[in-house]
């Protein structure tokens, strides 16, 4: 498990795809954002909690929602505008995460 900050890239586009080689996150894990410069609009650094969802999963690539899913089938983040500087982000480790499930089944 890696919990450090990792650089990444995003699309601006529906749904914003992250890209990241070797991110080493699973679906469902819960990430934080943070940014030199500024996000594409639907995006907050510091203070929302994204999740890793299923569709446009791989090593390198992954979409996110900003409820968690059980099964990891949220609704994905869109994007608009523009955006600058180095983006990162911050897996939470399972002891840091509180939340109630949307969906349980």
């Amino acid at each position: 498990m890696r919990n450090y900050w990792q650089t990444f890239t995003v699309t601006v586009a529906s749904p914003a795809v992250f890209t990241c080689t070797d991110h080493g996150l699973a679906i469902g894990d819960r990430i934080i954002l943070e940014t030199t410069g500024a996000l594409p609009t639907g995006l907050t650094a510091d203070t929302q909690n994204y999740y890793v969802i299923r569709d446009g999963y791989t090593t390198s690539t992954f979409q996110v929602s900003t409820e968690y899913f059980v099964e990891g089938d949220g609704d994905p983040v869109d994007t608009t505008g523009t955006q600058s500087g180095t983006h990162t982000f911050l897996k939470m480790t399972r002891n840091q995460i509180t939340f109630t499930p949307v969906n349980p089944r």
